[in-house]
């Protein structure tokens, strides 16, 4: 739709709204392969896979970095463009350094984000005999696992108003007690696993959030439906959104 219907879009913002949406689909797909699940108990923090199809352990690590890394890539995303969206407002001259080869710094910088996160899970949260002590005993009483058999990581530390908000109250309050948490040392003991599904919510829900805002994208989709339609309504052929409009500058 983006690509075909939406013309008063255009430019960086276009790309990044292209980028975003290909984000959401394949951090989507990726959670129903990798079912990423965590379990915070006190000091610890222990996200594994329950996925029970997949008998590679390596395959399975693999895919819980992966889904980690996503995790920051759409968080950069979401900061990249706030910034473009703030210049907008702000200074409009200043979105044009968003386009033609800064695309590449950009892009450059989401990635490097999840490589960096991804990386650091891997090297520095792979399980040793400390961490699988600690959690042994939970992991097993909750879900019936050997923690030794499951593919896992572990964190055992010793000492626009709308797309704003959204993100803020579905992609970083809700994981952001479970990573706290042990660091400020609260004791706590229950099953994160609903986390990872109010995550997928996310990339959903901004997607229609932005299709209500936008009126071109609204309009569009009156007339994708059109043929289903009660014969009562009018589909507007004027377009009016402002955003739109200083988008396309």
């Amino acid at each position: 739709m983006t690509i075909r219907h939406i013309k008063k879009i255009n430019g960086p913002y276009k790309l990044m709204v292209l980028v975003f949406s290909l984000l959401g689909i394949i951090f989507s797909v990726w959670e129903l392969i990798a079912r990423p699940f965590a379990h915070s108990y006190n000091k610890g923090l222990a996200y594994f896979s329950m996925n029970t199809w997949l008998e590679s352990h390596d395959l399975l690590e693999f895919l819980l970095v992966g889904y980690a890394s996503f995790y920051l890539v759409i968080l950069a995303i979401i900061a990249v463009q706030f910034v473009f969206r703030y210049a907008t407002l702000c200074k409009p001259s200043m979105t044009r350094r968003f386009g033609g080869c800064s695309v590449i710094i950009w892009m450059t910088y989401i990635m490097f984000s999840g490589a960096v996160y991804g990386g650091s899970l891997y090297y520095l949260c792979s399980p040793d005999e400390f961490s699988d002590h600690y959690m042994r005993r939970i992991i097993y009483d909750y879900y019936n696992l050997s923690i030794t058999h499951i593919p896992r990581f572990m964190i055992v530390p010793y000492a626009l108003v709308v797309q704003t908000i959204v993100p803020i109250l579905l992609f970083v309050l809700p994981i952001a007690p479970f990573l706290v948490g042990p660091l400020l040392d609260i004791e706590m003991n229950f099953p994160a696993g609903w986390m990872y599904v109010i995550l997928c919510l996310y990339p959903p829900i901004d997607t229609i959030t932005y299709m209500l805002i936008v009126s071109e994208y609204k309009r569009t989709v009156l007339v994708m439906l059109r043929p289903v339609l009660p014969k009562g309504i009018k589909l507007s052929t004027e377009i009016s959104t402002s955003t739109a409009i200083v988008l396309a500058r």
